[in-house]
């Protein structure tokens, strides 16, 4: 697989297409759901799975998974991440962000205003209305932790948010996660940053049919899946236009398997429509395998006729000691792993000698004299254009109207202004068609307990 830099031409490139925004239908639970950070099974029953999450402005993650209802006193979550909880107490409305944390970001219907929620995996909460800070919802979180996962409950009132929407109502919503260490994860399709609204989902509200997911595990050869609701939900993988895998069902089979049958891009898609045609839950996750290895190329061809090659054999099978780099079929460079980070490298290679067309370069990672990892990409080299290597326009005179600088004792001059340092680090006197333009000798002045 290979990354691109600069204006190379790359085969292999990824994924891209116009970003769906999801859907998700949020009904009543079935049971009273009590704020104590002990997720329960029963009075969870009726919430629906929001989906798949992905990193901010980039592919699937499995870390985060979410649930979402309604009762009759607000809008209540639960959240589990798969990653063992870093956090400090910081206090209402600090900045949570910096820890382990969850968020949701929720915008009632015809408002222009969007509510954000934040609760870290100490249990702090951070409340704001479009980014101010001084809005303060009575909001109920309770965390827990154990096993390497953390997880958190959250009601948010009704009253706090404008009041209890009606059924068939229509929000807009995200749900994040924080991760130190790691992008933030979104449900929706975010670039940037979690403040972007016009990239909010949909949250519909009704007492009807349903449908949800859960993406409980991932690897580098599946997915698995678990749907909630029951309505029925179509899950798709796709590599291009290509069904690579795909499972139909309601919510009684408990758990669904997709192969993925190589590195590369894929898109998973989850489509949840009512016997009677009405769309209840939308979402297309782009999913990203990393091969064993990893390239990224940079461009240097003009006057180095180069290309720096990135390598990243972290999914390689087992730890390089050397990397080998061939052109169009010819060994052109070895380098030698980084005993600290021997996963990564970088080597230059040369161009100057290769003729214009395709060119094809591969990456081998060598441990105990073996090939453990081999990638293999291509190219477009262009032809080298007319001017380099041209003088045309290059020479020692100056044209006018600029002149020379000139130096003469203490002063120098260019172009009508004339500096004078009278044996000064900074100029004395500056002279501009024969006019002072200071009032007087520059200063370097230093201020030290009140004392110049």
């Amino acid at each position: 697989m290979i990354v691109c830099a600069g204006v190379l031409m790359c085969v292999g490139a990824a994924w891209a297409q116009a970003p769906v925004l999801p859907l998700v239908t949020v009904g009543p639970v079935d049971g009273p759901v009590t704020i104590d950070g002990e997720i329960g099974g029963s009075e969870w029953a009726g919430a629906t799975g929001v989906g798949a999450f992905m990193e901010l402005g980039g592919a699937h993650s499995p870390l985060c998974g979410c649930r979402v209802g309604a009762d009759d006193r607000g809008l209540v979550l639960a959240w589990a991440v798969a990653d063992t909880p870093t956090a400090e107490r910081r206090g209402r409305d600090g900045p949570l962000w910096l820890d382990d944390a969850v968020e949701v970001f929720l915008q009632p219907g015809g408002s222009a205003e969007y509510y954000q929620v934040i609760v870290n995996a100490a249990g702090d909460v951070a409340d704001l209305r479009t980014r101010d800070a001084s809005w303060n919802a009575d909001v109920e979180a309770a965390v827990g932790a154990g096993g390497g996962r953390w997880w958190a409950e959250v009601r948010i009132p009704w009253a706090d948010l404008g009041g209890r929407p009606q059924w068939g109502d229509r929000w807009r919503v995200n749900f994040a996660c924080d991760v130190v260490g790691r992008k933030p994860l979104t449900w929706a399709p975010m670039q940037a940053g979690f403040h972007e609204p016009e990239r909010f989902g949909e949250m519909r509200f009704s007492e009807g049919p349903r449908a949800g997911a859960f993406v409980v595990d991932r690897s580098d050869t599946m997915l698995m899946i678990a749907p909630t609701g029951g309505v029925r939900l179509d899950v798709t993988l796709l590599r291009g236009d290509e069904v690579v895998a795909q499972a139909v069902g309601q919510h009684h089979q408990p758990l669904w398997v997709l192969g993925i049958p190589e590195p590369g891009h894929y898109l998973l898609r989850l489509a949840g429509v009512t016997e009677g045609g009405e769309e209840v839950f939308r979402q297309e996750v782009p999913v990203y395998v990393k091969p064993p290895i990893e390239l990224t190329l940079r461009k240097g061809l003009l006057e180095a006729m180069a290309v720096i090659v990135g390598i990243d054999a972290e999914k390689a099978d087992g730890v390089p000691e050397s990397y080998r780099v061939a052109v169009n079929g010819e060994q052109v460079a070895t380098v030698a792993a980084d005993p600290d980070e021997p996963r990564l490298a970088s080597v230059t290679v040369s161009l100057a000698a290769i003729e214009p067309g395709e060119v094809t370069l591969a990456v081998e990672a060598l441990a105990g004299g073996e090939v453990i990892a081999r990638e293999e990409t291509r190219f477009e080299l262009p032809p080298q254009p007319a001017y380099v290597g041209s003088e045309i326009g290059m020479s020692d005179e100056l044209p006018a109207p600029w002149t020379p600088v000139e130096a003469e004792g203490d002063a120098v001059r260019c172009w009508g202004r004339e500096y004078a340092f009278d044996g000064r680090a900074l100029p004395a006197r500056i002279t501009t068609a024969d006019a002072q333009v200071l009032a007087g000798p520059m200063r370097l002045v230093t201020v030290s307990g009140g004392r110049h």
